[in-house]
């Protein structure tokens, strides 16, 4: 597999289908990876799919891809667009935890969120799409956030980490504007997708904690060609130095290339 298909599939995560009564909310996301190239939008979308108060929120072309896997393609998986985002993130409401993957290198992580979203409700109101939304406001990982939520859609969930509400989150925007989530559809279903591991593609998949997971996020943004010379290490793989210099030099340059990412911050 070339290397840059094989960064692309890092980001790909497996999903398991459980039979099952549920909604899915589709959402468009409007973003600008590049802070020096604020003028460049660009958008995915993605799926909240939604079942007694367990959800999980993820791109849509994850399931594409999984569809082909399921039926045992294989030739076809690089021809799909992948999402440019690899948001993939799992709640349970009455539980009150959320899950979320995330590759880092070489691995892809299963990290329990701890951060709590505090949510100031205010008192404004509009109309849309025959929706009452009241407007509620939070900072989170660095970014103040503005969300519009339906009042009479009582699913107190939202798009990526979002959530506890009185209300479906309908629209939801960081004051930079660099982020901006519009609720699109809302479908009725029978499926409900889960994360699973890499195991069908052969990438292995870890559960850390999140003070873990940080320290290992920032030492491979700060210095990749160490991180990956002691993972190779770890893990008993022998790369030779211009292998390590080639991955380290790949990520650098997608470092580069999204310097805006939607969580500007650890806490």
């Amino acid at each position: 597999m070339k290397l840059q298909n094989w960064f692309a599939f890092l980001l790909t995560f497996t999903i398991g289908i459980t039979v099952g009564a549920q909604y899915r909310f589709v959402y468009s996301l409007d973003f600008k990876i590049d802070s020096t190239k604020r003028n460049q939008v660009q958008q995915e979308i993605f799926n909240l799919d939604y079942i007694n108060g367990e959800s999980i929120f993820y791109g849509q072309n994850f399931a594409k891809l999984d569809s082909i896997i399921s039926v045992g393609g294989s030739g076809n998986r690089q021809n799909i667009a992948l999402p440019k985002l690899g948001y993939i993130v799992t709640k349970n409401l009455p539980k009150k935890t959320l899950q979320f993957a995330e590759p880092i290198g070489l691995t892809g992580y299963l990290v329990d969120e701890p951060r709590q979203i505090r949510w100031k409700l205010l008192s404004d109101t509009k109309e849309v799409d025959k929706h009452s939304l009241q407007k509620a406001t939070a900072d989170f990982a660095g970014r103040h956030w503005t969300a519009w939520f339906a009042k009479d859609i009582q699913v107190a969930d939202g798009p990526y980490k979002f959530s506890g509400l009185p209300g479906l989150i309908y629209s939801l925007a960081d004051d930079a504007g660099d982020y901006i989530f519009e609720l699109r559809a809302i479908e009725k279903i029978d499926k409900l997708y889960n994360i699973k591991s890499f195991e069908k593609l052969g990438i292995k998949v870890v559960s850390v904690d999140y003070k873990k997971f940080s320290d290992r996020k920032t030492k491979f943004e700060k210095h990749p060609e160490q991180f990956y010379y002691d993972f190779a290490n770890a893990a008993g793989l022998e790369l030779s130095a211009h292998d390590i210099r080639t991955l380290a030099d790949v990520a650098s340059k997608k470092q580069k290339a999204n310097n805006n990412p939607i969580e500007l911050s650890a806490e």
